[in-house]
């Protein structure tokens, strides 16, 4: 038996090196497993156990081993899951509506009592609620409770703010960019910024998990979380939805009434095609997805007779075929049209807006190999192409844009541009293995090798090839740039073991270890002139960044305090390191154009006062030593299934992050000068850099650290007497040190709490089926406001500085509370046709917080001066035919 077991680890393992090379986190399955006994206790083997549901094709079938067991691995996660067991002279037994989801396994024991009468036992309870195998903490999100919900937009973020211990994607402490995004185990994040590049659409989601504490070892280059989808599938019988939703004016609040522009809605239409079916029941399935989103929208301030144009048409296939009973392959294809510009403000009106326009086509292909039950494989090949320009929104290609440091205002165009190209290609493959009774216990093996290549090629510049800044509304300063090259390639090689290691009935460790290399390179580039032409030069690249070999511990613990498997302990350590993000380093791009600062003489009356001159190729640089960001984070908690279909949580939480990437100036030289703080009465001392200016900025790890302290409380209902919730409490502190800087003024007042930072954060989301069929949702989110501070510009040799006044984080904004309500009723239209209505408003109490001051300067005129105000309270209707 342990012969065999060894032959076929290491069979996976070297099966695995060799069919796969890519990607990150692929898990989109859950399983089943179980004992059956008889009424002593004792194991029955030989009883048939068979497995179906909505999302399976077809049925699986086993039977129990001589200890009873009985496991069916890598199902389609789904609800309405039926499990029945039958053996020669007991009671048949059935046990159903069971929900199985993203890497769950569902623990099930049963009992069998000898037959007396022909009759059959059936149970439709749902398993229990708490997780006795998962080691790390994960918020699942299904669709049928996500879409009951009042929804804003119908975007992934919307979802990942309903998560504990995520504030506007910064999860637990860590950087926007340090997450990992996947959409049915393919990698979607862009290889640039780290954030998602396909936003998943939630009525074509069938479940998100987020994933940030004590993730195992498949999932790898993240710091902060995993947000994993999984995409709908056809099924056995022809369905189908319509739906729309429609704002108007008429149906929108003003929560600024001295303001002369409130915010204005002039359109807004979502439609939404939802099909699917069999095209061979049980063998090939179909689901066709096609989204029309287009909005006209001006925020609070902004003229309305000018909105933004903003469109979102996407169409997604899928296909899965079963080709036999072991082997299934399935097909994912999306292809998007956006067109995105932000809605114009006071001080930022339509003619200075600039807008993205992408289109992006992503293909996906999957391959799912049941070896037996035991073992199965997967391998995947999936990437996506993107081209983005980033262009005004009135056309005006040539007109410089200018801004006022003094007021904040933009006039005349926006002032800088891109046009991107981007893409990924990645390849993945595991083989997962069970291994029953093997080394002390039961263990289930994961081993994968994954690759992965991103692209990313920006041509940028200013327009007419320079930006000019006022101050108070007189002329001050000239930026002036051609276009030029910016961007880079990076390669990711992984590989991963975990190990779900049950020593007893009650004991899961979860043990684990993976291997990353990550290597970039900036490449070759043409040199550009003014209209973004060839000059015949080709300025040569970085041959190496990076070369990370990194090795990433994973431990986790599942312990059953108590033998109703209801009350759990868990624990975890890991190491976490970030991917080789081209964003953190293509700074030093060799070919960005010389940048030329002039400040305006009025003796002459132009900007022919030079102050520096910034030559990439001899004022950038970047560290042969570069070293891989990461996190050691640990967290402890408790859950407790208080009874039937809810459970209460509570989970320690604390991460230490080193080897932040960010540029340092090293040549530059600085005297310290004294400047008065009239507002403050005080005296700041400030760096004045010495003349001639020098400047050289080195990409490297100067030093600086993130620590993160958290507590989390988590209640969850299940779905069970008309009613279910998901809510959290979050209290944290997420503190930030730095040392990197590119003007040295930066590290004045510079330590204290992260971006994003807030100490405590609650969260509900709540649906209740009321009388008549009547839905009733809500989605409340309340927490601290941000965090601010006041700043003071000074002039100094270099330019014009903004400098902390006052220690970071020393101000708030005022609390923010954002409570959604939605109300829904569906009626049947005959046998197969269902239409339902729904009336969702968001904002309810039509707050009007702001998210920002215009400026943090007691010297501008505007300082203090609320802006990005939430939306008003704005009432959406919808109307969905169902078949």
């Amino acid at each position: 038996m342990r012969k065999r077991h060894a032959f076929l680890l290491v069979l996976a393992v070297v099966t695995s090196l060799l069919i796969a090379a890519q990607g990150f986190a692929q898990i989109k399955t859950g399983a089943i497993k179980g004992t059956v006994k008889d009424e002593t206790g004792q194991p029955l083997p030989g009883v048939s156990v068979e497995v179906r549901g909505e999302s399976l094709m077809g049925t699986r079938t086993m039977i129990t081993d001589s200890e009873g067991s009985f496991r069916f691995p890598a199902l389609p996660i789904g609800k309405n899951y039926e499990v029945n067991f039958s053996l020669e002279g007991f009671q048949s037994f059935s046990r159903q509506n069971l929900r199985l989801t993203i890497a769950a396994t569902l623990v099930l024991e049963i009992e069998l009592k000898p037959a007396t009468l022909e009759e059959e036992v059936t149970v439709t309870a749902a398993a229990p609620l708490v997780d006795t195998v998962q080691t790390s903490f994960s918020a699942k999100i299904d669709s049928d409770f996500l879409l009951d919900l009042p929804t804003s937009h119908r975007y992934m973020s919307k979802v990942i703010s309903m998560s504990p211990g995520i504030t506007n994607t910064s999860a637990f402490g860590s950087l926007r960019e340090s997450n990992a995004y996947y959409l049915n185990g393919a990698d979607i994040s862009a290889p640039s910024t780290g954030r998602s590049w396909l936003s998943p659409q939630i009525d074509l989601i069938e479940e998100y998990e987020i994933t940030g504490i004590g993730a195992p070892a498949e999932y790898g280059n993240f710091q902060g979380m995993v947000i994993n989808c999984v995409s709908r599938s056809g099924s056995n019988t022809f369905s189908g939805a319509l739906k729309l939703f429609y704002r108007h004016e008429k149906l929108t609040s003003v929560n600024t009434p001295d303001e002369k522009w409130p915010y204005h809605i002039d359109h807004y239409h979502d439609l939404i095609l939802n099909f699917g079916g069999p095209i061979k029941r049980d063998k090939l399935w179909f689901h066709i997805y096609g989204k029309m989103f287009w909005t006209k929208i001006t925020s609070t301030g902004a003229d309305p007779d000018f909105p933004p144009d903003n469109q979102d048409n996407i169409l997604i296939t899928l296909m899965d075929w079963q080709i036999n009973e072991k082997n299934k392959i399935s097909l994912f294809y999306q292809f998007n049209l956006w067109q995105w510009a932000p809605a114009p403000t006071e001080y930022q009106p339509y003619e200075t807006i600039s807008g993205e326009n992408d289109w992006i086509h992503a293909p996906m292909l999957e391959w799912l190999s049941i070896w037996n039950n035991n073992t199965y494989s997967e391998l995947k090949y999936a990437s996506w192409f993107c081209y983005l320009w980033y262009d005004p929104v009135d056309g005006d290609l040539t007109t410089p844009g200018r801004v006022d440091w003094g007021t904040g205002y933009y006039s005349d165009n926006h002032q800088y541009y891109y046009h991107w190209w981007t893409n990924r290609i990645q390849i993945n493959g595991s083989i997962s293995h069970f291994a029953d009774d093997f080394i002390q216990g039961d263990h289930d093996f994961k081993v994968g090798v994954q690759f992965n290549r991103g692209y990313s090629d920006i041509i940028q510049g200013y327009w007419g090839g320079v930006a000019y800044f006022d101050w108070m509304g007189y002329p001050y300063a000239a930026y002036f740039w051609n276009p030029n090259h910016y961007g880079g390639i990076v390669h990711q090689i992984g590989a991963f073991v975990d190990d779900s290691w049950r020593i007893s009935d009650r004991l899961t460790l979860s043990l684990g270890v993976r291997f990353d290399y990550n290597h970039g390179w900036i490449p070759d580039y043409d040199e550009l002139d003014a209209n973004e032409n060839p000059t015949g030069t080709v300025i040569p690249g970085i041959p190496d960044v990076g070369n990370w070999k990194t090795v990433s511990p994973r431990f986790g613990l599942n312990y059953q305090l108590t033998p109703d498997m209801r009350t759990v302990l868990r624990a975890s350590y890991g190491r976490y390191y970030d991917a080789l993000i081209i964003g953190d380093w293509q700074d030093a791009t060799p070919a960005q154009a010389t940048w030329y600062a002039y400040g305006y003489n009025w003796d002459t009356g132009k900007y022919d006062d030079l102050w520096y001159i910034w030559e990439p190729q001899a004022d950038l640089g970047l560290d042969p030593d570069l070293k891989a960001p990461y996190t050691d984070q640990f967290s402890v908690g408790l859950e407790r299934e208080i009874f039937p279909n809810f459970s209460l949580s509570a989970t320690l939480i604390y991460k230490k992050s080193l080897n932040v990437i960010e540029r340092i100036n090293t040549a530059a030289q600085y005297e310290e000068i004294p400047y008065y703080d009239d507002y403050g009465n005080q005296t700041l001392t400030v760096y004045n850099q010495v003349r001639p200016i020098q400047n050289f900025y080195l990409v490297t790890n100067p030093g600086d650290k993130i620590t993160y302290r958290g507590l989390m409380l988590v209640a969850n209902k299940r779905f069970s007497n008309n009613f279910q919730f998901y809510t959290s409490f979050v209290w944290s502190r997420a503190w930030f040190t730095p040392e990197g800087y590119e003007d040295k003024n930066e590290l004045i007042n510079a330590e204290g709490p992260l971006s994003n930072d807030r100490r405590w954060v609650f969260k509900f989301g709540g649906v209740y089926v009321a009388p008549l069929g009547i839905i009733l949702g809500t989605n409340i989110i309340y927490q601290q406001g941000n965090f601010w501070q006041r700043s003071v510009r000074v002039r100094l040799n270099q330019g014009s500085e903004t400098i902390n006044a006052e220690p970071l984080g020393t101000n708030r904004l005022p609390n923010q509370l954002d409570l959604d309500v939605k109300i829904e009723k569906m009626f049947r239209l005959g046998s197969r046709l269902r239409a339902t209505l729904s009336f969702d408003v968001f904002n309810l109490f039509n707050m009007d917080t702001p998210g920002r001051y215009v400026s943090y300067d007691a010297e501008n005129v505007n300082f203090m001066v609320p802006t990005s105000i939430i939306s008003p309270r704005i009432a959406m209707v919808g109307l969905q035919l169902e078949f």
